[in-house]
This record gives structure tokens, sequence and C-alpha cells, in this order.
């Protein structure tokens, strides 16, 4: 089976340990090929190792059914220290904190650079488990979100910037549901804090896409164009408003109370229902279908 990666591999590579910190960077399509070219200058002058994916692969990380685990881990570096990774990504911040890259949801970001992202876990260890002094094993993110082992400190975190950044979407908003996820971003029952008005939050991820041609932001455009082309029609969502923050485009819409399109076809199907049980496809026939 062909790799999706490519690895530089150097003398330090045989020392590296079987669990720690290292650092993963994002890119978009369009960035990708000069952050590469950045991380490799650097990689190659100190002989540090790292993998990278192949450009034909990009899709995987960025596309919309990308894994949201992986999702923009384009880059990885495996420092041999933590005081190799803590200079390491002090380097990598100047070369790269003009870059734009998708969040990588289960790292935590370096200060305000969007591209560079760490944790801790497995480097050289065959499984992806990370295990404390006390021989207590753990995966290895296997779920989104940032989680630090207990038994560690963050060497970066004297770096990391303190700074509050304001969110009008949260300041107006309050999430009570997650409704769906992909790697384009996810849909969120809502309600205004000031008017209590139920509503639906869409989040489209900035740059995320199958290709630099089409993207999730043209799918974003293109619902807000129909639901402005619709406005004042009976039984279809209202537009509210839309909203830019991080980069991300949030599309807010009137919640219409009823059944989800998922629940509906599971009402509809007919394949569900054993062949000899005539009465119940008749019934479903009836009640749904329209001749």
């Amino acid at each position: 089976m062909e790799s999706i990666f490519n690895y530089y591999i150097t003398s330090k590579s045989e020392k590296l340990p079987e669990q720690g910190w290292k650092i993963h960077i994002s890119a978009y399509y369009d960035n990708y090929h000069n952050i590469l070219k950045k991380i490799a200058t650097y990689c190659y002058s100190y002989e540090i190792p790292f993998k990278y994916t192949q450009k034909k692969h990009l899709q995987m990380f960025l596309g919309k059914n990308a894994n949201r685990i992986s999702s923009g881990k384009l880059i990885t570096i495996y420092p041999s220290t933590e005081i190799e990774f803590i200079k390491i990504v002090r380097d990598l911040y100047s070369k790269l904190k003009k870059e734009k890259g998708p969040r990588i949801l289960t790292d935590i970001r370096y200060k305000d650079c969007k591209v560079i992202y760490y944790r801790y876990g497995t480097i050289s260890r065959k499984e992806r488990v990370i295990i404390s002094p006390n021989n207590e094993i753990t995966a290895d993110a296997n779920k989104v979100g940032y989680l630090k082992p207990n038994f560690i400190e963050d060497p970066l975190e004297k770096y990391q910037s303190n700074e509050v950044i304001s969110s009008y979407l949260l300041d107006n908003y309050e999430i009570e549901k997650s409704i769906q996820f992909s790697n384009y971003g996810g849909v969120y029952e809502a309600v205004n804090k000031n008017s209590l008005e139920k509503v639906i939050i869409k989040e489209f991820r900035y740059k995320t896409g199958e290709s630099t041609t089409f993207q999730s932001v043209d799918l974003a455009e293109n619902e807000t164009k129909n639901l402005l082309f619709l406005k004042g029609k009976n039984y279809v969502p209202q537009l509210i408003e839309t909203i830019v923050e991080e980069d991300n485009f949030y599309l807010i819409r009137s919640y219409i109370q009823g059944k989800s399109l998922s629940n509906l076809k599971e009402e509809l199907t007919l394949a569900v229902i054993p062949i000899e049980n005539k009465k119940e496809i008749h019934n479903r026939k009836k009640n749904y279908i329209v001749l």
C-alpha cells in the first residue's frame, strides 16, 4: 500500500523518545508548498526528523470527509528532547507567524500563529498510547480536544499569549446542542441571548475543501444566496445573520420545528421491514408515498 507521507530520517531518528512533545504544522492547498519548503529547509539544517503529506493526498486532511482528529496535520516534526522542542517552536514562529492553516483540534496552538500546533503524545512507540510514570495507560489523541497528561508540564506555557479574544458569536449566542460534524465544520442548535430565539448555527471552516477551486466557503456563500432568495417564504429557514471569526464563516438561520431529514429517511425506508410483513409495508407506503 502506498504511503501518504514522505519521511526525512536522520541520525537523531534512532534516539527519538517513545513519547514526548511533537509539533504539527497545518496549511491550506494554496500555501502548503511554501510552508513545506520553510520547514524542510529548517529541519535539513538541524537534522530534525519530520514527515510531510504528499501533495496528491492533501484532500485526506482538508476535504469534507477528512477525519477531524487528523485534520490539518500536514507536517509532523519530531524533537529529540524537550529543549529542542522549545527551540524548534520558537524558531519556526518567526518564519510562519503570518501563515494560515486550519485549526488542529487535538493540539494547542502556539501564541497567535495559525499553523503551529503541538501536544504531548506518542513518538517512536508503535502503540498510540501514553504511559505515565505509574504505568497508567491512556489513548493518545483519540478524540477531538486538547488534553495534556497530568504528569507533565507544558514547557511553552510561559511563552503563550494570555490575550483574551472576544467573540461576537459566543457573546450573542449560547450553543445548546451539536447536531452534526464534518471537517468543513459543525451544525449547532443555539439560543440568541438577547431575544431568546432558538436558531441554527452552521459553521464553515476557512479554506477546507476538496481542492483550491471547491471549498467550504463556496457552500456557505451559495446557501446564503439561496436563503436571501427565499426570504419570507413559508416553511423555509430565514437568514438571521452571517459572522466571520477566526477566518471561519458562520451562517445563523431560524430554527424550524420538525423532523430531521435523517429521521424522516429512517421512517420512509422499507428496507428495515421484513418482506413478509405486508401490513407494515402497506401502511408505510400509504402514509408517506404520494403517487
